[in-house]
């Protein structure tokens, strides 16, 4: 009842919004992610989709649908599989587009043709002319622009590397055959489709391990509901289809059977030991880097592309798990043994950035000094400058201590006469540099604090 409630009230305040939105252009930002909303003539019973007919029905009112990813020039095997079919996506848009059926049918003859006349490699002016026609139909109601037009260099911000470089190895070749070998039992067991294609493998290292909402693997699993026997057989028998969860436990899973992902971890965790830092180093220093950090420079992040769902998930997961295997899974830099997930036992390294509370009181303070920003100490050293000038972290802390301690003078009256160190200072006297120095700054702090702050909550 109250999820029904929600639903009323929601459409309520939906249709009301619809009753008094006035606007003389409507822009749909990625409307391909959308697809219900230019179904002409369908039930449309999706809420977007009822919201967007009301935005297009507004007399007077312009719509501008808005989209950086292309149609795709044909429809593989994988896509039809996954219900997708690229020409009917475009006829359905155009037919959105035109709202005009005689139209459509113009546009769905000539494209017709001007395939037809492709496929028997004829190049006459009558072909010419169908392609110009063909251009007339779309450009009434679409158009494309390029960043790349601003410049005579069609190319100037696109620079091409070939680095492939891969190789394909055995364990590559058996997790493709055992995935495969595993739907081919599907296919004779439970008499279904449920083909697989190699482009998985491709792109996935391990794919029936990411595979989570793909219609290949909820049919494998309705096999294995209804099949144990035959679950356990195929499981033992192709057990290169799995990651092992075994060597995930024991931080033994170093290879990966997938070309692409290898090439992935070399370019981004191997290459310059990019696995020890915590954060992509600044491209704009404040001072030049130490330790792991020193001479990591021009270092970047990594745009990856990919039309599978699964690709990102596993690209997280797996490489934050290399990067951990490396790390805290190490034994000998851990100086014990390590498990990813240690049964009954908190995993370790602990946590070290921690807040708490102790009886409502805040506890573990000194986490504290990184969050709070005092301006006090942020005036003392103009950090800025020290880009051009490139010095030291050292040299600067040298410069720095005296300043400070000047400045820790005027908080004379908040000693403590006790003879024991209170260790609160170290947290309080930001704050209290910036309650003798800078009072405004540090009243209107305190005040959003208050009421925001997690440590008040």
């Amino acid at each position: 009842n109250r999820y029904r409630l929600l639903i009323y009230l929601r459409k309520i305040l939906i249709n009301v919004s619809l009753e008094n939105l006035k606007a003389d252009l409507f822009i749909l930002d990625e409307f391909q992610r959308f697809k219900e909303l230019v179904q002409v003539g369908k039930n449309k019973k999706n809420e977007a989709a009822m919201i967007a007919e009301e935005i297009f029905n507004i007399e007077g009112a312009k719509t501008l649908l808005l989209s950086a990813t292309p149609f795709k020039m044909y429809t593989t095997q994988i896509d039809e599989l996954n219900d997708e079919n690229h020409y009917s996506e475009l006829t359905e848009l155009v037919s959105f587009l035109y709202n005009n059926n005689d139209k459509v049918d113009t546009f769905k003859h000539l494209r017709e043709s001007f395939h037809t006349q492709l496929q028997s490699l004829n190049m006459s002016e009558d072909v010419i002319h169908l392609k110009e026609k063909l251009e007339e139909v779309y450009m009434a109601v679409m158009c494309r622009t390029e960043k790349m037009h601003v410049s005579k260099n069609k190319n100037s911000i696109i620079t091409s590397h070939d680095k492939a470089n891969l190789t394909t190895t055995k364990q590559d070749l058996e997790n493709f055959v055992h995935t495969d070998q595993i739907f081919q039992t599907i296919k004779k067991e439970n008499e279904v489709n449920a083909s697989y294609s190699i482009d998985y493998n491709k792109s996935v290292p391990f794919p029936l391990s990411f595979m989570e909402g793909y219609q290949s693997e909820k049919k494998l699993f309705a096999l294995f509901d209804d099949k144990k026997s035959v679950a356990k057989r195929l499981t033992e028998q192709y057990s290169n289809a799995w990651i092992n969860l075994d060597h995930i436990q024991n931080y033994k899973l170093s290879d990966y059977p997938n070309s692409k992902f290898r090439k992935l971890v070399s370019e981004t965790v191997d290459a310059h030991d990019m696995w020890q830092l915590l954060w992509l180093p600044p491209s704009l220093p404040y001072y030049p880097g130490m330790g792991v950090y020193k001479d990591k420079t021009n270092l970047s992040k990594t745009l990856i592309f990919s039309k599978w769902v699964m690709v990102p998930k596993m690209i997280s997961s797996l490489l934050s798990y290399e990067v951990e295997r490396r790390t805290v899974g190490d034994s000998q830099l851990m100086d014990q043994k390590s498990e990813y997930t240690p049964p009954g036992k908190a995993r370790r390294p602990h946590p070290v950035l921690r807040l708490k509370t102790n009886d409502d009181k805040p506890n573990s303070m000194s986490s504290f000094t990184l969050l709070y920003p005092s301006k006090t100490l942020c005036d003392m050293f103009s950090i800025n400058k020290n880009i051009t000038k490139h010095i030291g972290y050292k040299t600067i802390r040298e410069t720095f201590l005296p300043r400070i301690d000047d400045a820790l003078n005027s908080l004379k009256k908040y000693e403590s006469h006790s003879p024991k160190p209170d260790k609160n200072w170290y947290w309080a006297a930001p704050i209290l540099l910036d309650k003798e120095h800078n009072q405004n700054y540090y009243q209107n702090w305190i005040d959003q604090a208050y009421k925001y702050h997690p440590i008040h909550r």
